[in-house]
Parts: C-alpha cells; structure tokens; sequence
C-alpha cells in the first residue's frame, strides 16, 4: 500500500491511506473515503474479517466510488479465494 501511494504521488495523482493517517479513527478513515475518487482494495482472505476495512468498502459503495480491488494470488501470502468477493 504505501508503495502505491508513494508511486502515485510521484506521478502526479494525489493519494489517501489511512494508515499513514496521524491519528486513525473511523470517522476520519471514513471522510477519507468519501474524498476519494477511487477506493482501492488489497484482498487476501483475511480482509472481510477486518471490521474497519469492512467500514471502509460500505462507505465507498453507499458513496458510489469506484472499487478497484487487487487480489493476493500468492498462497505464500494469504491468497484468497476468489469466489467470496463475487457480491461486489
């Protein structure tokens, strides 16, 4: 994540992770999404079990963003499988 958003910066665009945020919290992480354009996903198997990231992806659908996810496809790394994201 924060390579991307590095690359991103460099390039031009301008680029939000809540991770980098100094104080993280869900209403900050979630006027973050809101002022986004484009709500990038990183998907292993673990991310719906995550309640902030959960937060995060309801917020971007009830604000109609766009959801691009980038799956983990090494197993070395969590891959996930594939099927339990076909709602979005």
């Amino acid at each position: 994540c924060g390579f991307l958003s590095t690359e991103l910066l460099t390039s031009g665009y301008s680029s939000w992770w809540d991770m980098m945020m100094e104080k993280i919290t869900p209403c900050a992480m979630m006027d973050g999404v809101r002022r986004s354009a484009v709500f990038v996903l990183f998907v292993n198997r673990d991310t719906l079990s995550r309640k902030y990231v959960v937060l995060e992806i309801s917020v971007a659908i009830a604000e109609g963003r766009t959801i691009v996810m980038i799956y983990e496809t090494d197993s070395r790394r969590d891959a996930t499988n594939l099927c339990i994201f076909r709602v979005f």
